[in-house]
């Protein structure tokens, strides 16, 4: 895959991602996720979230998982502390209230994923494998979401 494309788009502006994570998005939406390069999702998202603050990118993430349909995100959200849980890390750690997958809101499943992402960046990158949690794509609409609307809100335009 290449990358430079999405250093680019990044250089561009909040513009330019901000209408790639939309394509993105009507991708996984419209059911065309294998058509989506994951790989340039996940590094979109993590160049997002470290230019901006952590309260920027709890929103943005927020945001993108508001994104997923209510009867997917118990799904989502189990992919997520299976993900903390494999790399040793402790969902409470990431000031979630529960771990019960069918109680999480947008708010926890964002806090999950910046804890992550903080924590252990290249952690991630195993959403986006073959057989990772991007086979299912409600994973990938989340984080194309919190892209288009981090472009959106916070990222500067040119």
């Amino acid at each position: 895959m290449d990358t430079t494309n999405i250093g680019n788009q990044q250089s561009g502006g909040a513009q330019d991602i901000g209408s790639q994570a939309t394509r993105w998005l009507q991708d996984y939406q419209s059911g065309a996720h294998d058509q989506v390069p994951h790989h340039e999702v996940h590094q979109a998202y993590k160049q997002m979230t470290q230019d901006l603050t952590p309260d920027q990118a709890q929103e943005a993430t927020a945001q993108g998982f508001q994104q997923v349909p209510a009867a997917q995100r118990p799904g989502v959200a189990q992919s997520l502390i299976g993900l903390l849980q494999k790399h040793g890390l402790s969902p409470q750690d990431a000031g979630v209230q529960t771990t019960d997958p069918n109680q999480m809101s947008p708010n926890d499943m964002a806090r999950l994923t910046n804890h992550v992402q903080q924590q252990q960046p290249d952690a991630l990158q195993g959403l986006f494998q073959k057989g990772g949690a991007l086979s299912n794509p409600m994973v990938g609409i989340a984080l194309a979401g919190a892209l288009a609307y981090g472009a959106s809100k916070f990222l500067p335009r040119k």
